[in-house]
């Protein structure tokens, strides 16, 4: 949390399951942000999509856990440990099979190239992902949401517009 160039990024990472139960990308937002911005924007992906927003619960995002749900947004904590990412069938690298198998649609458009910048820098994340460094904001913001959707969604039902 910070706007310093050597800060980590803050990313948000907002999926839905369409019919066929494919994960399908709705957006990624990815930025150098203070908290009063983060806390504005989970409200806003909250108020558009109606989303399970998981935070993970290390020290500095305790607190975001705690303002966002004094906003009234409800917010589930994540805790990280290197036994769940590196977990051959729910860890990170378990999203490549997911690929694999069609899992996952991410909006195009008419081409490649109309694929939106934040989504690009997703898939380098995940196209250059090393176990043995560090792993990308957007990428670890996927994993996050993969795992809220499979373990919070079970019964849960809504319309996604993937016309607009």
């Amino acid at each position: 949390m910070g706007k310093k160039q050597t800060s980590d990024l803050s990313s948000i990472f907002t999926i839905g399951i369409d019919h066929r139960n494919r994960r399908r990308l709705c957006e990624i937002q990815s930025g150098r942000w203070q908290a009063p911005d983060i806390l504005a924007k989970l409200k806003s992906v909250y108020e558009r999509f109606g989303s399970i927003i998981v935070v993970e619960d290390n020290a500095a995002q305790s607190f975001l856990i705690q303002w966002a749900t004094g906003m009234g947004i409800p917010v589930r904590p994540y805790t990280t440990t290197g036994k769940a990412k590196y977990n051959e069938h729910f860890g990170v690298e378990s999203i490549a099979v997911e690929f694999r198998a069609g899992q996952w649609v991410i909006p195009s458009g008419a081409g490649a190239q109309e694929v939106h910048h934040e989504a690009q820098a997703w898939i380098r994340e995940m196209l250059f992902y090393s176990p043995d460094s560090h792993t990308g904001d957007r990428l670890m913001a996927s994993w996050f949401a993969r795992e809220a959707i499979r373990t919070y969604s079970k019964g849960l039902t809504t319309r996604m517009d993937t016309l607009s």
